[in-house]
């Protein structure tokens, strides 16, 4: 029994060793960091799914000095940067963009090789290629066009918002998720496929069921392959 906890002991007792030096990596250089937790780090709400990431990143900026140009922070125990300087930031994503271009969580094997093939999960040099194609596609005229589409699409989803049943003590219960799925396929059919859709108030289309079920991705290749199938027998016919 005195054994065992003696081992116990010496286990915990390494761990904090090891924990306190892995976290110690920013004031080793001299980077103002945030002070976290010896597991964690400082992302413990997000990895327990108490806050969005994207909404505790956000925490993590506010917790910083308010003139500090960046903070140190960890991710369990691994070191990142958070930039809050505009000069700085610039620095980074343009002219020293070459050193800091892949992603965190890109990887060259995917398992979902459909959802992480764009410009938030490549790594070069197949992020380079993707982004010389969809640039064209995303120029200041063209983003002023596609507005008001946008727009246009987004009032049937505020009717089915506001018609939407009630819950008790008058509180409207949505799943965000679906009318994620809805507005995108909407959004994608009209922009992107020149077709005009209501996922909202025509739900059980195939179009738009498809759409829902595979986020649209699957779907909208099938759509590409087809279109391009289509033009090679309109060409064999010509």
């Amino acid at each position: 029994m005195l054994t065992s906890f003696a081992f116990i002991v010496i286990i915990i007792t390494l761990f904090w060793i090891y924990a306190r030096y892995k976290l110690s990596y920013w004031k080793q250089r001299g980077v103002e960091s945030l002070t976290g937790d010896l597991i964690f780090g400082n992302f413990k709400n997000a990895v327990l799914f108490r806050s969005a990431p994207g909404w505790h990143i956000g925490q993590l900026h506010k917790a910083a000095r308010t003139d500090a140009p960046f903070i140190g922070f960890y991710i369990f125990h691994k070191p990142c940067l958070l930039l809050r300087d505009p000069d700085i930031i610039k620095q980074f994503m343009i002219r020293d963009f070459d050193n800091f271009c892949d992603r965190h969580f890109a990887g060259s094997n995917q398992k979902d090789s459909i959802g992480m093939k764009n410009l938030f999960g490549l790594k070069n040099p197949a992020w380079k290629y993707l982004r010389t194609k969809i640039t064209p596609t995303l120029t200041k005229g063209k983003l002023k066009q596609m507005f008001p589409l946008m727009t246009e699409i987004g009032e049937p989803m505020i009717d089915y918002l506001k018609n939407h049943p009630e819950e008790c003590d008058g509180v409207k219960l949505v799943d965000a998720q679906e009318l994620s799925y809805k507005y995108t396929t909407d959004l994608i059919a009209s922009i992107a496929l020149g077709t005009k859709m209501d996922s909202f108030h025509n739900p059980d289309e195939e179009f738009s069921t498809k759409g829902t079920c595979f986020g649209f991705n699957t779907y909208t290749y099938l759509i590409h392959i087809n279109k391009i199938e289509l033009i090679a027998k309109v060409d064999q016919v010509k």
